[in-house]
This record gives structure tokens, C-alpha cells and sequence, in this order.
């Protein structure tokens, strides 16, 4: 939580610079959407680092980016559009992927992949509420209070439970903090902007950078059954995305 705490104090540090500098106000046109998004995206980081902590590099991110599945869901209980029967049969599609990954691992994996999936879960919330959002907020704004969110969530595991970094973390801490800060904005304006069925596959590079950096830093080797079922996520969710023209 130290992680989560530090680099949100940062973003928020960034972000209330920013918006002084642009003068944009803090008052949200749809608080009740912002508040929902704030917490979806808190939620969502809080789970994908414990996750990070817990499972192999690779799995974890490939579990983690099954957000279009969620999406397919979302889609039609918010925006009330009924999914295509390709579309469903492409998700089943995309969940037996999702077993073939766990099912021969559950014992070692177990909660640790279930908060994985709430926080993809989140994550496609998050990106709903972000495209709602962007007919109304400003990046700034939508941003800062993602980021206060979650500083409020790791705070109280901070006062009970922190561990000082030394220096020398702290720097890369810090570092973090401020590359996380243009991701929530350059992620926020794309999504914003932009179809999610158009950028959302980009995530999916991440993966196979992920499985790399297990292998070569930690010596994590993936399975037969990782490989095959992330070859099936990762294909069934790119083409999903693909077949969404919009939220």
C-alpha cells in the first residue's frame, strides 16, 4: 500500500500544479458519476498491484487486461445495448481462455486471481464511466480525483502498516508517481476521445512485455497452459474490441 500511497500523493501533487497553472476548477459537472468512476479506478489500482505481488508477472497482467469481457457486461446493463451473438460467444470464448489459465494452478492462485478479475472488473467500469465523463469533465479534473481516492484508500493501511522506503526506493517511487500521473492523463483523453474498440488492443502489448520481463528478470517461466490461454484471451478480447464501434 506504500506504493499506491506515495504515488498517489504524487499525482495528486502534479495534477493540483496543473490545474492551478490551467485554471481548471475542482467542481465536477456529474458528481455522482466522477465519485463512482473515482472509486472504480482506486479499487482497480489497489487490486492490480496486490495482484502484481502475488502471481507471476505475466499472468497477472494477462488476467488483468480480460476487462472487454467485462465490458461486453457493462455495456449492456449501463448503456442498455444488447450484445451481438457473436459477441457473446466470443466472451464464453474469452472465459475458457481464463480457465485454461487457472484451472491447473487455482490452489497457488486462488484469491489472488479472483482480486486480479474485480480489478479488471473495475478497470472496464472505470473506462465506461471515463468515456461518460469525457462529454462534460476535464482530463485534469477526472484525473485528481481518481488519484485522491485512492490515497484515501491506502491511508489508513499506511498508518498501521508502513514500511519507510529506503532513499533509494523512494526515488523510484517518486518516479512512478510522476509516470503514473501522464498515464491517467494521456489514458483519460484518449479514452475520451477516442474509440475504445480502437484503443483498447494496445494494452495487449503489455502482455507480452510482461511474460519477457518475468522470464529474463525473475526467471518466471509460464506455462503450457498460461501461454495457450492467454493466446486465447488476448485473441478473443482484441477481436471483441474490434467489433465494439463505441460504448
Amino acid at each position: 500500500m506504500e506504493i499506491v500511497w506515495i504515488r498517489s500523493l504524487v499525482s495528486i501533487s502534479c495534477l493540483a500544479f496543473l490545474m492551478l497553472y490551467y485554471k481548471v476548477s475542482l467542481i465536477p459537472a456529474n458528481p455522482k458519476i466522477m465519485l463512482i468512476r473515482a472509486l472504480a479506478g482506486a479499487g482497480s489500482m489497489m487490486c492490480n498491484f496486490y495482484s502484481l505481488s502475488k502471481l507471476p508477472l505475466g499472468e497477472s497482467m494477462v488476467l488483468f487486461t480480460t476487462f472487454p469481457l467485462f465490458i461486453v457486461v457493462l455495456d449492456f446493463f449501463i448503456l442498455k445495448e444488447k450484445p451481438k451473438f457473436l459477441l457473446i460467444i466470443l466472451t464464453l470464448i474469452g472465459w475458457a481462455g481464463v480457465y485454461i489459465i487457472l484451472a491447473p494452478q487455482f490452489d497457488t492462485f486462488g484469491p489472488s486471481a479472483f482480486i486480479t478479475l474485480l480489478g479488471s472488473f473495475l478497470t472496464a467500469l472505470d473506462l465506461v464511466l471515463i468515456h461518460i465523463l469525457s462529454k462534460s469533465e476535464e482530463p485534469l479534473r477526472v484525473g485528481i480525483f481518481f488519484v485522491i481516492a485512492a490515497f484515501l484508500f491506502a491511508t489508513p493501511f499506511m498508518l498501521t502498516q508502513a514500511i519507510m522506503p529506503s532513499p533509494y526506493d523512494l526515488s523510484f517511487l517518486i518516479a512512478a508517481g510522476v509516470m503514473g500521473t501522464g498515464a491517467i492523463l494521456t489514458i483519460t483523453k484518449a479514452y475520451g476521445l477516442g474509440k475504445i474498440s480502437k484503443i483498447s488492443p494496445m494494452a495487449y502489448s503489455a502482455v507480452v512485455m510482461s511474460y519477457l520481463s518475468g522470464l529474463l528478470l525473475w526467471n518466471e517461466k509460464p506455462s503450457v497452459y498460461s501461454i495457450a490461454g492467454s493466446v486465447v484471451v488476448i485473441i478473443t478480447c482484441i477481436v471483441i474490441m474490434r467489433m465494439e464501434k463505441s460504448l
